[in-house]
């Protein structure tokens, strides 16, 4: 087994690390922010979106402090949020599509359409229930 101490870490070698803790430094977010503008790679973005995904939800006040303060970083902040709202939505409909609830219902509170329902719908090998 082995522990990580995130605070004894580097802070711009390890800064994905630093972030991943329900205590998380300021100055941390805003070098991870910041270290995003040079992703470049679809997967490094990704990855990206789901670490501040996972910090923010365990660190809601540090991140809004961080958005009231400076704008651009609000910006990167809310993209990596909205995709994580985006699985979720998926996983709530996928969830309600398999316990073969209506279609309109599983559109009000997935968000997601109609035609995204039949994708996922198709995709787990059922039917729609319209």
């Amino acid at each position: 087994m082995q522990m990580v101490v995130t605070k004894e870490l580097e802070k711009i070698n390890h800064s994905p690390l630093r972030v991943l803790t329900k205590n998380v430094d300021k100055e941390d977010v805003k070098l991870l922010l910041k270290i995003a503008d040079q992703l470049i790679t679809q997967r490094d973005k990704n990855n990206f979106k789901s670490i501040v995904n996972a910090s923010s939800s365990a660190n809601i006040t540090t991140y809004d402090d961080i958005k009231k303060e400076d704008a651009t970083m609000a910006g990167i902040i809310e993209m990596a949020e909205r995709k994580g709202e985006a699985k979720a939505n998926i996983s709530t409909a996928i969830d309600m599509i398999k316990d073969g609830l209506p279609a309109s219902m599983i559109s009000k509170y997935s968000r997601l359409s109609l035609d995204k329902l039949q994708e996922l719908a198709k995709s787990l090998n059922t039917t729609l229930v319209m």
